[in-house]
């Protein structure tokens, strides 16, 4: 919310119980209060677990005619997914694309993954009132960039845009955002293969942390270790004095 332009919206939806542990913190009671934030309830008849239920809840007419509107961009983001507070620019900068996302090719003409992605909700409505997604079949963003980038008039960010927008699998230095995958375990080589572009990382987007699985213990030091580093640390001032 303090990295999006302030006239950007955000919704909320899970189960009952996710909606309800949500709702126990006062800073999201405060935003919710303010018009900022919606919280909303997954129909009992849908369901988002596991991903060809995502897909399937990301295809569905309904989500976008109704649940979205009037909204006309959508932006994703999943758990493994972060906007990075340093970045120069803005996300209303991607607006006059019908899709951005990670890209799988830097050659591709259109598509990106939907893990970090903004979507233009009217060019997706087109697509779903004349085709539809078989069950089983490719990924939700697979198969709407498909269609989206053969859409008469619509514009998709290739593969050498979408690398500004979310570094996932391809090496940009200052992304809009980030992408790991696997809610922060599956971290490709091309991005986090060394520790200097780890480094980078942690630099310029240092809340990309909060997505990642680390070992506390290689960060923090236990008491035992910190009682160890202070008296190292404290000696020399006692024996000098």
């Amino acid at each position: 919310m303090s990295t999006l332009p302030p006239d950007w919206r955000f919704k909320f939806m899970g189960s009952d119980t996710s909606v309800a542990h949500v709702n126990k913190s006062a800073s999201v009671r405060q935003q919710v209060k303010a018009g900022k934030l919606d919280l909303m309830y997954i129909p009992s008849n849908m369901s988002t677990a596991g991903q060809e239920m995502i897909s399937r809840f990301l295809t569905n007419q309904w989500l976008y005619e109704t649940v979205l509107a009037p909204a006309e961009w959508l932006l994703m983001y999943q758990t493994d997914s972060m906007m990075c507070g340093n970045h120069k620019g803005t996300l209303d900068e991607w607006l006059d694309y019908d899709w951005v996302g990670a890209p799988w090719y830097l050659e591709s003409r259109y598509g990106g993954n939907g893990g970090l992605s903004l979507r233009r909700v009217s060019s997706i409505l087109e697509v779903l009132r004349h085709q539809q997604r078989a069950n089983n079949s490719d990924p939700e963003d697979v198969w709407l960039t498909e269609r989206l980038g053969h859409l008469p008039n619509s514009r998709t960010a290739n593969g050498t845009e979408s690398l500004m927008f979310s570094g996932e699998a391809h090496w940009y230095d200052y992304p809009l955002g980030y992408h790991t995958g696997g809610s922060g375990e599956w971290l490709v080589g091309g991005i986090w293969g060394t520790p200097e572009k780890r480094n980078h990382i942690y630099k310029y987007c240092p809340e990309m942390k909060l997505t990642l699985k680390m070992d506390t213990k290689n960060v923090y030091p236990t008491a035992t270790q910190l009682n160890r580093i202070l008296a190292f640390e404290v000696a020399p001032w006692i024996s000098s004095s």
